[in-house]
Parts: C-alpha cells; structure tokens; sequence
C-alpha cells in the first residue's frame, strides 16, 4: 500500500476510512522518490530470483543432520556472533549466512531445493565496517560475488581480506563455488 512510493500516511496505520491528504496516493514522484521506487523494485526481483528467500520453513539457526545450521549470524571479526556479542551496547555490524545447498523441501517436480550460498552484510553505524569472510561455515568457497548492496562498491573478494561495508549499508555476497563443486 504506497511504501514503495514513500507513502507514509503520517503515521496512522488505519487511515483507509480519512478521504484526506494522509491517505491519497501522490503519483507525481519527485527524484528522490523514483530512486526509492527503482530500489524497491530492485528488491522485489532479487528476493524473487532466489529461492533462500523464500523458504517453505522457518530459520532455526539449528543444526541438521550434517552439523550445518540454515542460518549462521556472522561476526565481522570472522566467527559466528555468541550472546554475548548480541548483548553487547553498539552492535552495529553483523552478517547473516544462509547456506543455499541447506534448503528444507522439494519443488513441484520432487527435486530438493537449492539456491546459492548467501553472505548479508548489515552495517547500521556512521563508520565502515570491515569483515572477515566465512570459509568453512560457507562450504569453502573460492571467493565471494556481491550480487546486492545498498551502496555500490566493488564487484567480487577474495578470501582472507576484509570486506569494507560502507556506512548503513547492506550487502549481499554469493559464494563462488570451489571448481570442484561448479556447475
């Protein structure tokens, strides 16, 4: 209902029965606001194009039979974040690792689910972030793409170097497969 428009109806979430300026739509986009909508948009196909977005099952953050959790939170100092780490005061960086070869289910056809493997980087602080990549959480990839981010920075990592995440920004890498592993 108009958010990807900045419609923010003042606040009131129940305004559907005001006939007032808080609940019509203003079509007339100034710049600002068709950038958002291209984002949004932008959004709106990535979640599409991959099935790790899209899970039939809730994140558990439990592990399956192998030991491998469906959702790994990633510390940018290269470790999955404890509790500790989440009660910390200014936690502003963090990652999400999302295994795509860890899908719980099957398509219409009764093949398993699978997507690539998914690193989020989140950073909400004024400063930038550096992070260390996963490795052997991730399925040792040989690298990292990045295939979405807020701020448009370089294209792909490599393993080992720290990844700069700009000030709020968020960034999606995709594992690169060992060649072993391709196809």
């Amino acid at each position: 209902g108009g958010d990807e428009l900045s419609r923010t109806q003042q606040g009131n979430n129940n305004a559907y029965c005001q006939d007032n300026a808080v609940n019509y739509y203003d079509w007339d986009l100034d710049e600002r606001r068709r950038q958002f909508l291209a984002f949004t948009r932008k959004i709106i196909a990535f979640r599409k194009a991959h099935r790790t977005f899209r899970r039939h099952r809730f994140l558990t953050g439990a592990p399956d039979a192998e030991g491998v959790l469906d959702a790994l939170w990633w510390h940018p100092e290269g470790r999955p974040m404890t509790h500790e780490d989440w009660q910390r005061p200014g936690l502003s960086a963090f990652g999400l690792l999302l295994r795509g070869d860890r899908i719980e289910g099957m398509d219409p056809r009764g093949r398993p689910l699978e997507d690539d493997t998914l690193l989020l980087l989140f950073n909400t602080a004024a400063a930038a972030a550096a992070f260390e990549l996963p490795e052997a959480e991730a399925a040792n990839p040989k690298g990292w793409e990045v295939i979405f981010e807020s701020i448009e920075t370089q294209a792909c990592y490599t393993l080992g170097k720290p990844v700069p995440v700009d000030p709020h920004e968020l960034m999606v890498l995709k594992a690169i497969a060992p060649a072993h592993q391709a196809g």
